[in-house]
């Protein structure tokens, strides 16, 4: 009797977990399934599915009843969600007034302005001088102060891919040389290796939207001609020609040029959704952990947008970036707040906005005084988590942050037995950067990128429901001992990593997390500083402004790409800086 009796009881508990089970997995499926409908648009930050899909992440905590922080559980801020060509645009030469978006167009970072000017053609664009290399399009008996100059996109040798001139061929860098040569105005063409059809450059999304300081305008190939050829400009024949001489002198052309750019920059409010669960202990709750995800997405797609396929447009509906993380940060809520009795520290979760646009939310949140980040003991970011293979791959990054988290990771790890792909590095391409940043210990989890990745094709019926479950339920394990027991968490600086290599194009770096936000208009604020790295070495921090690289201006992410990709390994240069309003020069060795 008693063995039918256990036999039962064995039963029942196991039928008890399987619907527990497959309530759980109901129960995320539910959720993504809603943040990626077409209702939601995609999730685009400041659009109304964006703003439809904060308010459904609101909703589950109300129901929870978790509460709510900020403006009733939102933290707001804005985000730039449109640029367009204004009614004012202008472009007239030699009295002939050239047609807007068939002619020509203002990009997207240009300055809205009008200057009325002589015109430099500078070829490439090049003031190069090395000892490997030496290019100068520019004049050395007089200044182009003042003047449009016109300059040809790209490299002179396209079919290398190891361009030696490569460094120095982006748009920002070529609009940054025009403007140290004096230039007022910046007109890009692009030649026939980069732009077949001669279409225009699409205006894009941007941050950094109107920040070049000066008007940049984008025409047509065949427009160049038309204007110059009478002083034998051909771009086509200067491409066949630069490939075989490598080299292409400016010309200066007398007559003027009247142009007026206007761009109209629609700026949104998105935000964060933060709620939170107070701690029991009367002094351990004064502590934090942040269990976050983002919950915006691309949109419809588009150029700008990060969309690999940019020219498809329709609803990206980025299941596992990031509805995945949302759905398992939802879960923990809900059983951490079945569990709240026993939860020493306070736990926080935030939904974060706009992490596509450059990890804007998670920053946001952060310079709010929402929870003081000194009390933050630990950030656990989830970031699609919704692709677990067969080989039970989970990676977690920031490993190295805590001294203490290999060890608690390998102990919650016994239960699951997932194979875990470790990472120390605390600073990544999501939204635990910003609070690494902070000197705040940092955990990312992901099941790692995918073909559908940023992709119409991240859709809902190919997560794995199973494995993000499995997931959740060892979050929820490490994250339970992290609130409830009496675990230590110390925070531990990672040096910078040896490398022997650039970053993309650049030969040197200065080991920065660089703000790409655009909110400082007046330099590049670095967001952070890798131990060890050069600017560690050079006594930057965290704050600081850099607003000159070699006496030369930065105003902008570009503006600092431009000006480290003409840096050399093995020399010195200046860094000019603003700290606490006073502005500091320092000398760095590369």
């Amino acid at each position: 009797m008693k063995k039918n009796l256990f036999l039962l009881l064995f039963l029942l508990l196991n039928i008890s977990i399987l619907y527990s089970q497959k309530g759980q997995q109901e129960n995320i499926k539910r959720h993504i399934s809603v943040l990626t409908s077409d209702s939601m648009q995609g999730r685009q930050p400041g659009l109304d599915g964006d703003k439809m899909a904060a308010e459904y992440i609101r909703k589950e905590f109300q129901k929870m009843n978790i509460s709510l922080l900020g403006e009733d559980g939102f933290n707001y801020f804005e985000v730039v969600t449109s640029v367009k060509a204004g009614t004012k645009n202008q472009f007239t030469y030699l009295n002939k007034n050239y047609v807007l978006g068939v002619d020509y167009t203002p990009i997207t970072i240009s300055k809205n302005d009008a200057l009325h000017a002589n015109i430099y053609f500078a070829g490439y664009g090049f003031d190069i001088d090395t000892d490997s290399l030496k290019w100068n399009d520019y004049p050395t008996t007089f200044h182009v102060n003042r003047m449009w100059v016109i300059v040809i996109r790209g490299v002179p040798d396209p079919n290398n891919p190891d361009s030696k001139y490569a460094p120095y061929a982006s748009d920002w860098a070529k609009i940054a040389k025009a403007k140290d040569k004096g230039a007022k105005g910046v007109i890009l063409v692009s030649p026939k290796n980069l732009e077949p059809k001669d279409e225009l450059m699409p205006l894009y999304l941007d941050q950094q939207a109107g920040t070049s300081a000066i008007p940049v305008i984008n025409i047509r190939r065949a427009v160049v001609n038309e204007m110059l050829w009478n002083y034998g400009i051909d771009i086509e024949e200067i491409e066949k020609r630069a490939e075989k001489k490598m080299e292409y002198k400016g010309i200066l052309i007398p007559n003027k040029l009247a142009a007026i750019t206007d761009l109209d920059i629609t700026r949104s409010v998105t935000q964060n959704v933060v709620g939170i669960i107070d701690g029991s202990d009367p002094v351990l709750k004064n502590d934090f952990v942040v269990v976050g995800a983002h919950y915006d997405h691309l949109g419809y797609g588009g150029q700008g947008s990060s969309s690999r396929s940019p020219d498809t447009i329709a609803i990206h509906p980025g299941a596992d970036d990031n509805a995945s993380g949302v759905a398992v940060m939802l879960d923990l809520a809900k059983k951490l707040q079945a569990n709240k009795s026993k939860l020493k520290k306070s736990v926080v979760f935030v939904a974060f906005g706009a992490e596509e646009l450059g990890i804007i939310g998670s920053k946001e949140f952060l310079k709010t005084s929402l929870i003081d980040p000194s009390k933050i003991k630990t950030m656990i970011n989830l970031d699609m988590v919704g692709r677990l293979n067969e080989e039970q791959r989970l990676q977690i990054a920031g490993t190295g942050t805590a001294l203490e988290f290999d060890k608690y990771i390998d102990i919650a790890n016994v239960k699951y037995k997932f194979s875990i792909q470790k990472n120390q590095d605390g600073y990544g391409p999501s939204d635990h950067s910003s609070f690494y940043s902070e000197k705040i210990p940092v955990l990312f989890l992901s099941t790692g990128a995918h073909e559908d990745y940023h992709t119409v094709f991240d859709t809902e019926d190919k997560i794995n429901y199973s494995g993000i479950a499995k997931i959740s339920n060892f979050t929820y394990d490490f994250v339970f001992d992290l609130l409830n027991k009496n675990r230590t968490v110390t925070y531990n600086e990672l040096s910078a990593p040896v490398s022997t290599q650039g970053h993309g194009r650049l030969k040197v770096t200065l080991g920065i997390i660089p703000d790409v936000s655009g909110g400082d208009q007046k330099g590049l604020r670095i967001d952070g500083v890798r131990k060890g790295g050069i600017a560690d070495l050079a006594g930057l921090i965290k704050g600081d402004i850099i607003v000159a690289i070699d006496g030369k201006p930065i105003g902008n992410i570009y503006d600092y790409m431009a000006r480290m990709s003409a840096l050399i390994p093995g020399k010195t240069a200046t860094i000019d800086y603003i700290r606490s309003e006073k502005t500091e020069v320092t000398i760095v060795q590369l």
